[in-house]
């Protein structure tokens, strides 16, 4: 991430699972996560894919057995691939 302060997805919530469940559950609460979307804060983790806005996350699996989405904003320091880009020119 970008900085150090992890940031939450809001409006989603991920339950523990239960030892008989094959998968996790959990619930969208439509309108907590679209203005939070819209609040800009994932903002660092929106792209777009073949004309579709798109926002990366990141899914933990917490101490207590429930699961968490966090903002995956992650960039890649763009100076030092390009600068390794040109050291591996074979003239």
């Amino acid at each position: 991430m970008s900085n150090s302060k992890t940031k939450y997805y809001e409006g989603i919530r991920i339950f523990q699972k239960k030892e008989n469940q094959p998968c996790y559950s959990g619930v969208l609460t439509p309108n907590k996560l679209i203005e939070f979307l819209k609040s800009g804060t994932a903002d660092g983790a929106k792209s777009e894919y073949q004309g579709e806005t798109q926002f990366k996350f990141n899914l933990w699996v917490n101490e207590d057995g429930s699961a968490s989405m966090t903002i995956n904003d992650y960039q890649p320091d763009q100076s030092s691939q390009t600068a390794e880009k040109v050291d591996d020119l074979p003239f």
